[in-house]
């Protein structure tokens, strides 16, 4: 094993065949992406811009599909605190089990959080 697979978050993920095709198939460098294992349902893999959400297993699959359709949901929301939806993949050569990419947002506590509340209203009215 070399240095290009070994220490890589990605292959905590992927196997690197799998690795090789998904970096091609979302366009992202698999050098430079970190992995956050903490989440029950889901596996997450950040890079610079977005994150890429991966369900754990087979039982994690309904809550990942619920948490897509949310995304969908609230797209045409003005909420600024709901990561968008970039791309959904089934791609079996890549993973058992469908992935997602979604905005990333960088964590900060809003200047007027009471403007939240106001959008999540007109999210839920609308």
């Amino acid at each position: 094993m070399n240095g290009a697979v070994v220490g890589n978050p990605l292959n905590a993920v992927l196997a690197p065949r799998q690795a090789e095709r998904f970096a091609s198939l979302v366009g992202a460098d698999r050098y430079r992406l970190r992995l956050n294992v903490t989440g029950w349902n889901k596996l997450v893999l950040f890079a610079p811009g977005r994150v890429f959400l991966f369900p754990r297993a087979q039982a994690g699959v309904e809550w990942f599909q619920r948490e897509i359709t949310a995304y969908r949901a609230l797209s045409q929301s003005q909420l600024t605190v709901v990561p968008r939806l970039l791309g959904c993949w089934d791609d079996p050569d890549v993973y058992p089990f469908p992935f997602a990419a979604v905005t990333r947002l960088r964590g900060r506590i809003p200047s007027k959080p009471e403007t939240l509340l106001d959008q999540v209203g007109r999210s839920i009215a609308g």
